[in-house]
């Protein structure tokens, strides 16, 4: 089954943490503009060339400040199946929304200067009343899995309808495990600022906590770059299990 490239490519603390205040330091700031060249400036030389990003609920409302909820109307009956619109954007903006819960204010996303197309992953759960609201708003979704999202078939939709090649995971946490132990991640990119926050509530790089599934997994180390400030910026490859 054809699927796209998935590099997990996360900004991170020195203890691993993906969220908090640590990122608004000034001695972040290198390790913070390295992280947006990397992921979302295709100038840089260092730009990984993404045609879109992947991110869970959550981090789409706090990360976003998408806390409006689904503008719901009356409707006539919705069409099964996915919503194909807004082909041949450069970007897309990849949101995991199994029951449908963001409220969306438009059709786009951006992130480090980039704009891209919201694309709504959705479960067979998900209400008419929130299809309409997408349809409504011109904000494609497509549908993968009854309850959860089935991630291999979410990629291989994106990469049929879509023709996506070369994708950003970008957390959180939960949602980096979910691909990872799917064997879905080809290489994970860490830019590690070199400070911490001592938050004990912040998002991590990896949390199975809803899975309850926690085993080791072994990555093999594809390059490892050092910078003055003390940032790092670690590539790995995991290590598939015998």
């Amino acid at each position: 089954m054809a699927r796209p490239r998935i590099t997990l490519h996360i900004y991170s603390s020195l203890d691993g943490r993906i969220t908090g205040k640590f990122g608004k330091s000034k001695q972040a700031k290198f390790s913070s503009d390295l992280f947006k060249q990397i992921g979302f400036n295709d100038n840089s030389a260092n730009s990984f060339h993404f045609d879109g990003w992947i991110y869970g609920k959550n981090s789409s409302i706090d990360g976003f400040n998408n806390h409006e909820a689904p503008d719901f109307q009356e409707h006539a009956p919705v069409p099964a199946g996915d919503f194909i619109t807004g082909l041949g954007a450069k970007r897309y903006y990849i949101s995991i929304d199994p029951r449908g819960e963001i409220g969306w204010q438009k059709k786009t996303e951006s992130y480090g200067g980039q704009d891209a197309v919201i694309i709504e992953i959705l479960s067979e759960q998900t209400s008419d009343d929130y299809k309409d609201f997408l349809r409504r708003n011109g904000i494609p979704y497509l549908i993968a899995g009854q309850k959860e999202i089935a991630f291999p078939l979410m990629l291989e939709k994106l990469s049929r309808c879509y023709g996506l090649k070369n994708l950003l995971l970008g957390g959180g946490g939960i949602l980096n495990w979910s691909f990872l132990t799917q064997g879905l991640v080809d290489e994970i990119s860490i830019v590690m600022a070199p400070v911490v926050d001592g938050a004990t509530n912040t998002a991590r790089l990896f949390n199975s906590v809803y899975m309850n599934n926690s085993q080791p997994i072994a990555f093999k180390p594809r390059k490892i770059h050092t910078y003055d400030d003390g940032t790092l910026w670690l590539r790995y490859t995991p290590i598939k299990p015998d």
